[in-house]
């Protein structure tokens, strides 16, 4: 499960390796969820507070676009991340 440091507007603010990272609506994130599979994609929305945080994401699929609702606590720890190859 992936730590939340703090929750604001639009953003929330994650707990990494004891650093802190915030993500903003609008950025583009990676993680990855127990089963092993890892998921890449546009953030464009933020829902619920701490724990039941939940990230709107948009995923490019082979052949269009489509937006999945990921819970943090599904996330496996500390893969949360700002995606830098996008």
């Amino acid at each position: 499960m992936v730590n939340v440091n703090k929750s604001v507007y639009k953003s929330v603010e994650i707990l990494k390796n004891g650093k802190v990272i915030r993500l903003d609506v609008g950025m583009d994130v990676i993680f990855s969820v127990k089963t092993g599979v890892i998921k890449r994609g546009n953030l464009v929305d933020i829902k619920g507070k701490e724990e039941k945080t939940r990230l709107i994401i948009e995923v490019q699929g082979d052949e269009e676009t489509h937006e999945e609702n990921w819970e943090l606590i599904v996330m496996d720890e500390n893969s949360l991340d700002i995606d830098e190859e996008a």
